[in-house]
């Protein structure tokens, strides 16, 4: 769901996600410590959000 809002914002322009290297489908750059920990305890957790 991230690298989508990567890949959008490279095709108008904004390389920003590109420079950060988060524009890949690996899982693991875009997990979040806090929003994993919680998806394990409440069940309900967050990626890191892309930066544009």
């Amino acid at each position: 769901h991230e690298v989508a809002h990567g890949w959008c914002a490279r095709l108008f322009g904004d390389e920003t996600a590109a420079r950060y290297g988060r524009l890949t489908l690996n899982p693991l750059s875009h997990l979040n410590l806090t929003g994993t920990l919680m998806l394990f305890l409440v069940g309900f957790g967050w990626a890191k959000p892309v930066p544009v």
